[in-house]
């Protein structure tokens, strides 16, 4: 609860990050083997690539539901897909995170099968407290510096010539490692290239 409200009131919370924070960390025949890879392995560097890569999922997850949730009230839908059975979970619990609403009974029931009753009901209940609190004035100011895809940046920040010019030497630098590292990506579009809050940095998304 506390690491909850830190992130919610110090930092930054993200539904995906939450629920993923939940499993991890819960007491009872949680699936969390994998979740973080590497995690404690003596070689440091696989241990951060482990990290990185739980990171780029909630990322990824992050993108999909903003996309999911604007187009709540259209034709649109989106489906997600994974082998990973962890990474579907995490998906069902962060979208009972957002959407149409916080479905706080939902969040509850899947975390009581990791969580004793009351704690799972507590936590169900601080989550959906953070789910009603995102729309708040500070906590809009704090998504803007959070990362966003590269079309929302360019949305918000057409007019910004700094943050437009740290942009193109993010893009510029990013198009360099790819070179270098022989990656052909035959997909780059503005919906899966996730840009820093300043545009100072630019990663893929897949």
């Amino acid at each position: 609860m506390a690491l909850l409200e830190w992130m919610h009131r110090d930092y930054f919370l993200a539904g995906q990050v939450a629920t993923m924070a939940c499993v991890y960390f819960a007491p009872i025949n949680a699936p969390k083997a994998g979740l973080m890879k590497s995690l404690r392995s003596p070689n440091r560097e696989k241990a951060i690539d482990g990290a990185k890569n739980a990171a780029w999922d909630a990322l990824y997850l992050s993108s999909l539901i903003s996309m999911v949730n604007k187009a709540a009230s259209g034709p649109k839908r989106y489906i997600y897909a994974s082998l990973d059975r962890r990474a579907r979970l995490i998906a069902r619990m962060a979208m009972a995170f957002g959407g149409d609403g916080p479905h706080r009974d939902a969040m509850a029931a899947m975390l009581g099968e990791w969580w004793a009753k009351k704690h799972a009901e507590a936590i169900a209940d601080k989550l959906t407290t953070i789910a009603f609190d995102i729309d708040l004035p500070e906590m809009a100011k704090k998504r803007r510096k959070a990362a966003e895809t590269l079309g929302e940046f360019l949305e918000d920040n057409c007019s910004n010539a700094v943050a437009l010019g740290k942009l193109s030497d993010a893009l510029v630098a990013m198009a360099a490692m790819l070179e270098k590292e022989r990656i052909a990506h035959g997909d780059l579009q503005t919906g899966n290239l996730m840009v820093s809050g300043d545009g100072s940095s630019v990663q893929l998304i897949d």
